[in-house]
C-alpha cells in the first residue's frame, strides 16, 4: 500500500495527492502513470509536483482519453 516514504512511496499519484497536506512536495519516479487511480485527480492545496530522474528519465501522465485526467481548484484568500 505504501505509507510515502522514498522506500515506500505510495502506489499512486491519487493516493499521494490526497495525502499531501498544503504545501508539501510529491516526488515522481519515471514511468508511466495511468489506471484509475492515476486518473481523475482533483488538487485542491498547494503542493509541488517534481519528477525524479531516473530509468529513463521520462515521466508520463497517461489520462487514458479522459475528460477529466486532472482537476485544479484554486484558492482565493
Amino acid at each position: 500500500m505504501g505509507d510515502g516514504s522514498e522506500n515506500n512511496p505510495y502506489k499512486s499519484l491519487k493516493k499521494a495527492i490526497n495525502e499531501a497536506s498544503n504545501n508539501s512536495n510529491i516526488y515522481i519516479m519515471p514511468g508511466e502513470y495511468f489506471g484509475e487511480n492515476n486518473t481523475k485527480m482533483i488538487i485542491d492545496k498547494t503542493i509541488t509536483i517534481s519528477g525524479i530522474n531516473g530509468g529513463n528519465g521520462k515521466v508520463i501522465f497517461n489520462g487514458e482519453r479522459s475528460m477529466t485526467f486532472l482537476r485544479l481548484l484554486l484558492m482565493v484568500n
